[in-house]
């Protein structure tokens, strides 16, 4: 029987070979962004980001809400995307 830690390194083993590369989309609940959300989903990780509120990305993406000319909420929704998604913008 395998140990916790063992079962934990081959679930991050194989996941790691099976991640999908990441693109982010802003604009994301616009024409063009929807688009491209569309014809990359089942490619890619996407993460979407757009304005708070109605309308939204298409589900193929996870939505973030950003203010793009604020440095700040820029800066915070990278280091999220890091956090959540490691380093492989």
């Amino acid at each position: 029987m395998k140990s916790l830690m063992e079962t934990k390194l081959t679930a991050q083993s194989n996941s790691a070979n099976t991640l999908k590369p990441l693109i982010v989309v802003s604009g994301s609940s616009g024409l063009i962004g929807t688009a491209v959300i569309k014809a990359l989903a089942g490619r890619y990780t996407i993460v979407g980001l757009d304005n708070k509120g109605y309308p939204y990305p298409p589900p193929e993406a996870e939505c973030v809400t950003i203010d793009i000319t604020s440095e700040e909420d820029v800066q915070r929704v990278f280091g999220e995307i890091r956090q959540k998604h490691g380093g492989r913008i």
